[in-house]
């Protein structure tokens, strides 16, 4: 099996509600298309690098997976494209163990900040 990461930026101007309905609805979509979903986080909202469809901020959503066959990014692709809620979105393959370790080091970038260890983390 292949594995993937896809990572989705979400209109900021919608409730926690309506982003956490967009996250299953897309989860949904990706086990229809035959993917085994391995995790999804939602990162909540946060600052873009630059400006995307005129926003500043985004929701991030995180998902991990396996598939069979490649040909599900496609479809993926093409069920993505047209949802007006999803500013831009990116599927990387990766390593077996290369899965859910990006989490981690989001999360051990936020204890450093919070801590006030380290100045300019962003």
């Amino acid at each position: 099996m292949i594995c993937y990461e896809t990572l989705l930026i979400i209109n900021p101007n919608l409730s926690e509600e309506e982003v956490e309905s967009i996250a299953q609805k897309i989860k949904k979509i990706m086990e229809d298309l035959g993917a085994s979903i391995i995790q999804v986080e939602n990162w909540g909202k946060r600052r873009l690098a630059y400006e995307v469809k005129k926003f500043k901020k985004g929701y991030y959503l995180s998902y991990d997976y396996r598939v069979e066959a490649s040909d599900m990014l496609k479809k993926l692709d093409a069920a993505l494209r047209y949802d007006e809620q999803i500013l831009k979105y990116m599927s990387v393959r990766m390593k077996e163990d290369h899965i859910g370790k990006a989490s981690s080091m989001l999360a051990a970038k936020e204890s450093f900040r919070e801590s006030g260890a380290v100045e300019g983390i962003e």
